[in-house]
């Protein structure tokens, strides 16, 4: 078997595991293994770590191709621990065998699980004790609207979760619905009739948003065209997507032009274990400020994006599903902010 190497990326070097990952999971992808939105969703995380695999046949070669910081080792597998499951993804003519004994020292025996790899003693999808469920979308995510006191009276974290947890699940009226999605599904929001539940609202994305491949699209051709935007435009929409699901603004040279005095960043504290957007009231009203200055000026995206947005691959490949994106989270602070609520996500 051709010998490989793992290297463990920091968030600031995963641009050529990204980028491998995008060739190797197109919009059309099986279920399964790891999508680009996934490790989007890690880089959230300030201590995130992602395991690039590369043959090691090209080690210590330069590629006048790539950038002069790597060499020619082709990628092989990106992965990530995600709790006790190493979920993975190889290239379609990679030694699966040869990836899996290396990554074999990452798992804790009879503890750890893989999704993705052949590792030995474990089976990819043993009878009642799966790996994370997938419907071929990646991660998904849940975002509730809810009473932000009614919340914290909660005394855990865990309690918190749980309550949200359980809400969720409440207003779920079809599951097989929510595992084979139409694709004329369009967002809706889902309210309990029981007044003791009074405290939540749900919103699902539909067939555009539901999965975090798309929210990881839409960054992507957002970086794609925003120089071909006003400054004050551009502004306003960096600072509405960034905590909401971009996350990009930081790596931005141009973060600080003109416009940007206009618009204030908004700062999320720090997410719960197991939630992936926790954003306060406070939070919210200033994201409705930003998201009336984006909502006024998204007809003038168009233009950009048709021009300048690379639509050859990955999903997000025409403005009006962009657009549409962008308009469930505005759907979704106006909701919260006309009841003084704040936000959360949940990982479903």
């Amino acid at each position: 078997m051709p010998p490989v190497v793992r290297r463990t990326l920091s968030r600031f070097d995963t641009p050529r595991a990204l980028r491998a990952l995008s060739v190797w999971t197109p919009a059309d992808a099986p279920a399964g293994g790891l999508h680009p939105g996934d490790v989007g969703w890690l880089l959230r995380h300030a201590d995130a770590t992602v395991h690039l695999w590369v043959d090691a046949r090209g080690t210590g070669r330069p590629d006048p191709r790539l950038d002069p910081r790597h060499d020619a080792a082709a990628p092989v597998a990106v992965g990530f621990l995600d709790g006790r499951v190493l979920r993975v993804t190889a290239a379609p003519d990679a030694d699966l065998e040869a990836v899996a004994a290396d990554a074999e020292e990452l798992l804790v025996p009879g503890i750890d699980r893989s999704d993705g790899l052949p590792v030995p003693g474990w089976h990819p999808h043993p009878e009642g004790t799966g790996p994370l469920p997938s419907a071929g979308v990646g991660i998904c995510m849940d975002v509730l609207i809810v009473d932000w006191d009614h919340l914290m009276a909660a005394p855990s974290d865990d309690q918190r979760y749980a309550m949200l947890h359980d809400a969720g699940l409440s207003v779920d009226d079809d599951e097989d619905v929510w595992q084979d999605r139409s694709p004329s599904v369009g967002p809706q929001w889902f309210w309990s009739p029981l007044p003791a539940l009074g405290w939540f609202g749900k919103f699902d994305f539909g067939n555009v948003g539901f999965s975090y491949k798309d929210h990881f699209w839409a960054g992507e051709r957002w970086e794609e065209i925003r120089a071909f935007v006003t400054p004050e435009v551009r502004s306003a929409v960096d600072r509405f997507i960034d905590p909401l699901f971009w996350g990009g603004l930081e790596y931005m040279a141009d973060r600080d032009d003109e416009g940007a005095v206009a618009h204030v960043s908004v700062v999320l504290p720090p997410a719960p274990p197991d939630h992936l957007l926790w954003c306060p009231p406070e939070a919210v009203s200033s994201l409705n400020l930003l998201w009336g200055s984006v909502d006024t000026e998204l007809a003038a995206l168009r233009e950009p994006f048709e021009r300048y947005a690379r639509v050859d691959s990955g999903r997000m490949n025409d403005f009006d599903a962009f657009a549409k994106l962008l308009c469930g989270w505005g759907d979704v602070i106006g909701e919260a902010q006309q009841r003084g609520w704040g936000v959360v996500g949940l990982r479903c």
